[in-house]
């Protein structure tokens, strides 16, 4: 319990840098990944992925490079209205439906993701 809550403390301090939203639609043709990275490399402490027109699995891929880039940067990545693409993400890529859990499980582990707008 004094671990996670460490690990959430650590988190919290994170957001208050530079906060950026990536919404590929908002990118004007650039490509959101190289967004993502120029603003990690510019200070960003937090990245906020945003795409409301396109479906989950068209996302995945960037989204996945995006968190990847926010690893490597010991930034924040947070998904946008997708828990479920989110929960994707933090378990390595495996789809909800394969982790073969209860819905109460499921939700549990929603509550448990460091970041989820």
């Amino acid at each position: 319990m004094v671990a996670e809550a460490g690990a959430r403390s650590t988190r919290v301090a994170k957001i208050g840098g530079l906060y950026v939203i990536i919404d590929p639609a908002a990118c004007l043709g650039r490509d959101p990944v190289a967004v993502g990275l120029a603003a990690l490399a510019g200070g960003a402490t937090m990245l906020q992925w945003r795409d409301k027109q396109r479906d989950k699995g068209e996302q995945l891929a960037q989204a996945r490079a995006l968190y990847l880039l926010c690893q490597e940067h010991d930034a924040v990545f947070v998904v946008n209205d997708h828990a479920d693409l989110a929960l994707v993400l933090a378990s390595g890529g495996v789809p909800p439906s394969a982790l073969q859990i209860s819905p109460d499980s499921f939700t549990e582990s929603i509550r448990s993701l460091p970041a989820i707008s």
